[in-house]
């Protein structure tokens, strides 16, 4: 968690115009880790974390991008012959 809060500070928790408390990074994290492997509709996001559709995506396309800034040179590589074939 806290890499992807050092690499993108709209995963930081702020307070809003009403000085309450936004999203957490945590939220902002499990919603978008949600709907990687699961894809989850839009419409589902926003009942589970009461979420918009255009936050939910914002999150998601950020955390993709963090994810292939930190790790891509180490543990992200291009599919070999033998793994095309499966």
């Amino acid at each position: 968690m806290e890499i992807v809060v050092v690499h993108d500070s709209y995963f930081v928790q702020k307070k809003d115009a009403t000085r309450l408390l936004g999203l957490s990074s945590i939220q902002r994290c499990v919603i978008a880790i949600k709907m990687l492997p699961n894809g989850v509709a839009l419409d589902y996001t926003h009942k589970y974390c009461r979420l918009s559709e255009s936050t939910t995506l914002k999150c998601l396309k950020r955390l993709v991008e963090i994810i292939r800034a930190c790790f891509e040179s180490n543990n992200l590589r291009q599919p070999t012959l033998a793994n095309v074939k499966k």
